[in-house]
This record gives C-alpha cells, structure tokens and sequence, in this order.
C-alpha cells in the first residue's frame, strides 16, 4: 500500500513539472514592420510554443543585438484560471544562418537561441503576410 502511494506522489509530481515546462501562450501579439498582428489559432500556438521551449536559454547573458529585432512578440500566458494572463514581451532576431535569437521575456530565461529547424517555423507563423 505504501509503495502505491509513494508511486502516485510521484506520478503527480512528475506531471506538475512537466505541465510547467511545457506552459503554451494563449495568444501571440506581434509587431513587424509590416504592422500589427494577434495570433490566436492553436496551430499557430503550437509552433511557437514548441520553438520556445526547445530553444537554449542562457538567463546569466544579458545580450544585446545590433539593429531593430525583426519581431516584438507579446506572449500571454494563463498560469490561473482565477487570476489575470501574465505577459511576457519578447524581441526577436532570425539569424543568416537560419537560427534565431530571442531577448527579454522571463528572467529566468535570459537569452535564446531557437535552431534553424524552430526558427523557420515562428519565422512562417510570425511573420506572416
């Protein structure tokens, strides 16, 4: 009996970390040079929900990059349903060797690097005309 509790305790444990890590935005809002856009499909969300949490974050580099990010990006979040959306802003920069390179948002991620198999997808859903 106790080995079945402890299995449950964990199996909970497991999935809240699990849920967290893969937290997705409940809207994109995204300003380009071509104007201003609200990404709301799920497929959408998908793609930058998985490119950001398979890109490489570096929370103790404080980069800066050389002229104005190709997209300023607005992340909304709905950590509780009880409580308001939490908003991350996010500028980001698509890289000639295809990667892209992420700035601000949570400190607790720092710097982003999103490889060029991620980065093609948010560049398509992003940029979008």
């Amino acid at each position: 009996m106790t080995k079945l509790i402890w299995t449950f305790i964990i199996l909970i444990f497991i999935l809240g970390a699990c849920s967290d890590a893969q937290q997705c935005p409940t809207r994109v809002d995204t300003v380009t040079e071509n104007g201003e856009e609200l990404i709301i499909d799920e497929k959408s969300l998908m793609v930058i929900c998985d490119a950001f949490n398979r890109a490489t974050w570096d929370p103790t580099i404080e980069a800066e990059m050389e002229g104005e990010p190709r997209v300023t990006a607005t992340l909304f979040f709905q950590t509780d349903k009880n409580m308001p959306e939490r908003l991350y802003k996010y500028s980001i920069y698509f890289n000639d060797d295809d990667s892209a390179t992420i700035l601000g948002g949570r400190t607790s991620e720092g710097y982003g690097i999103v490889a060029a198999v991620d980065a093609v997808g948010i560049k398509e859903v992003l940029l979008e005309d």
